[in-house]
């Protein structure tokens, strides 16, 4: 209907309200499924239906309203849209409840939350990691979140936080579980904990002054099937069950080595098979039910942002305030992770729509999920903390649009290294550098020559066509380009991402890349692909069309307030080794459909100022222009934690917000 298609497209109605009802139009009444015969069981009277019509037109010239901005806003539910006080002040409030609620005073918002801790890493106490369970999808189980904490007093302990209101009775907050480590606050010692031998998991206490493990607290059984070949795994199942596994993503009870024995289990909710094992089911539902055909008829133009957040409630509150500003920004969609606390209504901040999406699933797949109120055809995915400018956003928009609108385009590449020099012969290294080449001693080093090119794009600032949310989700075939598409031959390398990112809660953006690449392979094939000195591994004619990522080099420097520091060094190593797994994991599923490896990208599309175009400076005018890859040795990002303020740190509006640019037809 009409209303649904207005709904879709965030359009609106507004009417004048005269004195007596006087109105510019009036209902037409007809019998039929509604208006029944005066004979009928129901009678309906022409004046019950019709309003006099306005007749002094003078009436419609006096007519004032005041500025839309300012106007109160409702859903269709009759409540009232947030406006950006009162966004700010509902997360506000929220991240207030949340540092002094979670957990026990001792514990603040932690930096590094996951459901899972692999073989190889660690918790220590003093540092802020604990385990969080997924959302339990079952009614009677929906409102407990669990968390693994290794306490400063030694204690490894699984609390349970109940969502509801203290007033209702609920106890916020219960131990359900703990391991019986209890030693007291002491400055002698600090714990850890992790795998020991042989799928053992351990709490050991450690000599602070003198760095070696002193004594075991605890050790959960070793594995009755042990093999030197086997990975292990602990996780906190939703059912609030800490679990040791041998393998990897496993439902499977078989896999099982130990498992708690909670106090307060929930008795209704059965611990096999774990909720978040139903993954499948819920993709398989969404896809079945997107509607495909009225999303092609939604072609906006501009931008939809797209924001996964978890705790960073403050800075998230600058980003919907600094990007709604932006004139390229139609509406912005945050991905709300956190189980434990609701997100704010939704709202509008300088007319630029703001919702709020609670996935079904707790997995980054559901960065990429396809949503159908998404009216425009570009959406930018952006990490909750990136600080990109504005104007960066209008050249990457201006340069998506004029590329064709089938890439990949953002400011944060990176780099592949194949063990064997060649693509189609090696195995791939992902490089974790955000310089081409790496920074030596804290700097650039102007003697080391940059590659040849890049290969993946990262969701710091990433702009796709929205289709690609269906296909990384569900497969298939584009609606903007009947020649990008799918195939099903790449289901299996599609269903090896999905289930990848569900169980290392990482990769997505890799993933991404692959979906496209696998998206614009048989395009590319029948535009003879053979001819490869554009794009090595794929091979595109040299226009770069076959590699799925195409970089836009910032002009302003990117402030980045996610940066871990030297506590966090041995996470960003983790980090780093994940990723390199899922790289290896994705190109051999790639590998096995086209022969090649993924395609690296040798082209860029660099802002050139040109005269006359209006401004000059840090915001003159600009040509988009595509050109050859030539390295990328100058540091984009900044660590807000370090310097403070700055142009890359601060929140502060550009001067000016009319941006210029256009996309250049010839290259360098």
């Amino acid at each position: 209907s009409m209303f649904e298609l207005m709904w879709l497209e965030g359009t609106y109605m507004m009417y004048p309200n005269f004195e007596r009802q006087e109105s510019l139009s009036t209902n037409h009444m007809e019998k039929g499924e509604h208006i029944l015969d005066e004979e009928g069981p129901t009678v309906h009277k022409r004046n019950d239906f019709i309003v006099p019509l306005l007749v002094d037109g003078s009436k419609v010239r006096e007519l004032a309203m005041a500025p839309l901005r300012e106007l109160p806003k409702l859903d269709l539910f009759g409540d009232p849209w947030l406006g950006e006080r009162e966004m700010r002040e509902s997360l506000a409030r929220t991240k207030i409840g949340w540092d002094r609620g979670n957990l026990t005073d001792l514990w603040h918002a932690p930096k590094y939350v996951v459901d899972v801790l692999q073989e190889g890493e660690v918790m220590e106490s003093g540092v802020e990691r604990i385990l969080i369970s997924r959302a339990n999808p079952q009614p009677e189980a929906s409102m407990f979140i669990y968390h693994v904490v290794l306490q400063p007093d030694g204690q490894f302990v699984i609390y349970r936080t109940d969502r509801r209101d203290p007033a209702s009775g609920a106890t916020p907050v219960v131990g359900v579980w703990d391991a019986g480590t209890f030693q007291g606050l002491d400055p002698c010692c600090r714990y850890v904990a992790g795998f020991g031998a042989r799928g053992s998991f351990h709490v050991v206490q450690i000599n602070a002054p003198m760095g070696n493990a002193t004594r075991l607290l605890f050790a959960s059984p070793e594995d009755p099937k042990y093999d030197p070949a086997n990975k292990y795994h602990l996780r906190v199942e939703s059912s609030g069950t800490l679990v040791v596994y041998r393998g990897g993503n496993t439902c499977e009870k078989s896999s099982v080595v130990w498992q708690s024995e909670n106090r307060l289990p929930v008795p209704s909710v059965p611990k096999w098979p774990p909720s978040r094992c139903g993954t499948t089911g819920h993709r398989q539902e969404l896809c079945s039910n997107f509607p495909v055909v009225m999303n092609r008829l939604l072609k906006a133009t501009g931008v939809t942002l797209l924001i996964s957040t978890h705790h960073r409630f403050e800075l998230l509150a600058h980003q919907l305030s600094y990007y709604a500003a932006s004139p390229d920004v139609v509406s912005i969609v945050v991905t709300w992770h956190n189980a434990a606390v609701a997100p704010p209504d939704n709202g509008a901040i300088h007319g630029t729509t703001i919702r709020f999406v609670r996935p079904e699933l707790d997995s980054l797949n559901s960065r990429f999920e396809p949503l159908e109120f998404v009216n425009t055809e570009c959406v930018m995915i952006l990490d909750d903390d990136m600080k990109l400018h504005l104007q960066d956003l209008h050249h990457m928009y201006v340069a998506w649009e004029g590329s064709g609108k089938r890439q990949i385009v953002g400011a944060a590449p990176r780099w592949i290294k194949f063990s064997k020099g060649s693509p189609e012969g090696g195995e791939p290294e992902y490089l974790f550098q955000s310089e081409d080449p790496p920074y030596k001693g804290g700097k650039a080093d102007p003697k080391a020559k940059p590659r040849a090119g890049y290969s993946l794009m990262l969701t710091k600032a990433m702009m796709i066509h929205r289709d690609y949310l269906r296909l990384y989700t569900c497969g298939g075939r584009a609606g903007f380009d009947p020649e990008v598409h799918v195939p099903k031959a790449f289901t299996a390398m599609r269903q090896a991402i999905l289930e990848t990112v569900d169980e290392k809660f990482n990769c997505e953006d890799i993933g991404m890349n692959f979906v496209v690449a696998a998206a614009l392979y048989k395009r590319q094939k029948a535009r003879n692909a053979d001819k490869s000195q554009g794009s090595r591994g794929g091979g595109d004619g040299g226009d770069g069309e076959a590699a799925p990522a195409l970089f836009v080099p910032p002009m302003h420097p990117i402030g980045d307030f996610g940066k871990m520091g030297k506590s966090g060094l041995h996470l960003r190593q983790s980090h780093a080794n994940v990723r390199d797994q899922c790289l290896k994991k994705f190109n051999a599923e790639f590998r096995r459909v086209t022969g090649t490896s993924l395609p690296t990208q040798t082209r860029v599309a660099r802002p050139k100022p040109f005269k006359g175009g209006g401004s000059s400076g840090a915001l003159a005018a600009v040509h988009l222009v595509l050109g050859q890859y030539r390295g990328h040795r100058q540091r984009a990002h900044v660590d807000c934690a370090a310097v403070g303020e700055g142009e890359a740190c601060s929140w502060a509006l550009p001067p000016r917000l009319d941006f210029e640019a256009t996309w250049a037809k010839v290259e360098e």
